[in-house]
C-alpha cells in the first residue's frame, strides 16, 4: 500500500535519475528514506545491521523511488500516446519536424521533441516523460498492446539507478 501512495503524485513531483551520476534531489531522497523504513519493517531489520538498501530491494523485488518513478512516467506517456489522452496532444513526435519529406536517422522510431524547461508539475511530467520515451528501447515505443508495454517498462524501469 505504501508504493502505490508514493506512484500517485510520481509523474508530477519527481527528478528522475537515469545515470548513476544525475544528483538525487531532495524530495526523492526523503521518499526513498520512508520507503527504506518500511522495508526494514518488512524484513525485521533495523538501520543498525547495516545491510544495503540495494540488498534489501532486491530480496523482496520491490523498485526503489526513482525506478518507480520512472516506470510510473514512462507507462503513463505511453497510456496518453496510444489511448489518446489528454497530455498526449501535448508530445511531439519527431516526424512531425521532417520538413521537405527529408528522412533523418530519428525518423519513424517514434522519439519525442524535447519540451521547454519549466519547473510547473505538468510541464516536468513532459519533459522527464520525453527523455524517458526517447531513452526507452524501441520495443517500448513499438508496443501496442498495454500488458505487454506494462512489462517491457517496469523491466526497463530495474535497470535504472537506485
Amino acid at each position: 500500500m505504501q508504493l502505490s501512495k508514493v506512484r500517485y503524485a510520481l509523474p508530477l513531483f519527481c527528478d528522475i535519475r537515469q545515470n548513476e551520476n544525475d544528483p538525487t534531489s531532495a524530495h526523492m531522497h526523503h521518499i526513498q528514506v520512508q520507503l527504506n523504513k518500511g522495508l526494514r519493517v518488512v524484513l525485521g531489520v533495523t538501520i543498525t545491521d547495516h545491510i544495503p538498501i540495494r540488498d534489501l530491494v532486491t530480496e523482496i523485488s520491490v523498485p526503489t523511488a526513482n525506478q518507480l518513478a520512472i516506470e510510473t512516467t514512462l507507462m503513463d506517456v505511453w497510456r496518453h500516446l496510444n489511448h489518446s489522452l489528454p497530455a498526449g496532444e501535448h508530445f511531439m513526435p519527431v516526424d512531425n519536424y521532417v520538413a521537405e519529406d527529408r528522412v533523418t536517422r530519428r525518423t519513424g522510431k517514434g522519439l519525442l521533441a524535447p519540451t521547454p524547461i519549466n519547473e510547473t508539475g505538468a510541464a516536468r511530467f513532459l519533459q522527464q516523460g520525453t527523455r524517458l520515451w526517447n531513452t526507452a528501447p524501441q520495443e517500448i515505443r513499438d508496443e501496442t498492446i498495454e500488458s505487454k508495454a506494462k512489462k517491457m517498462i517496469r523491466n526497463f524501469a530495474r535497470t535504472m539507478p537506485l
